[in-house]
């Protein structure tokens, strides 16, 4: 895994061995900044879910203000850290060991980007997280959820936009289509 823009452009970045884990492609998540657009300056970044920490560190390369890693897994943890200090990245980032559902129910900040790649295999995790992010308010009203998933994720309503790149889909949500979201997934 490489940085692929941004002033830590061309580094290589630790992934690790971790089990469960799928860093996103390179050019998955090329696209996915090209369509979010640089530079990411004064934004405050959550990578939910983070593995190794591939997205967010990426957004900080690209100018974001502020990223939060938040990540159950202990390995996670061990590589979101080692990576950061590695692309010394320690003043514009906070990393969590930490359930993300647990997270976003006691957090008080708000975010600009939310990223979200839970595993494949747990698409209710998703319904979860974004009923959390309304309960809890913790998305800016000009900001947006990028949730990347596979094609066994059956959203309720229309993402703002989706792409697809192979098995991997790109789904993004504004924050009224979170509130739309949450509204249809209680009528199912």
């Amino acid at each position: 895994m490489r940085i692929i823009a941004g002033i830590a452009k061309g580094r290589k970045i630790y992934s690790g061995n971790i089990e469960g884990t799928r860093p996103t492609l390179d050019r998955v998540k090329e696209s996915l900044f090209n369509i979010i657009g640089y530079p990411l300056n004064g934004y405050n970044i959550l990578d939910l879910f983070a593995g190794t920490g591939n997205l967010g560190l990426e957004a900080l390369s690209r100018g974001a203000s502020f990223v939060t890693f938040v990540d159950n897994n202990r390995e996670c943890y061990r590589v979101i850290k080692r990576n950061v200090e590695l692309l010394n990245f320690n003043a514009r980032s906070e990393i969590l060991n930490k359930d993300s559902l647990k997270f976003l129910e006691d957090t008080s900040k708000k975010f600009d980007i939310i990223f979200m790649d839970p595993p494949y295999d747990e698409t209710d995790i998703i319904f979860a997280a974004i009923n959390m992010i309304n309960s809890n308010d913790v998305l800016r009203d000009s900001g947006f959820v990028v949730i990347e998933h596979n094609k066994k994720f059956k959203p309720v309503n229309q993402p703002d936009d989706i792409r697809k790149y192979g098995s991997t889909y790109l789904s993004f949500y504004k924050k009224a289509s979170l509130i739309r979201f949450k509204e249809s997934s209680q009528k199912k």
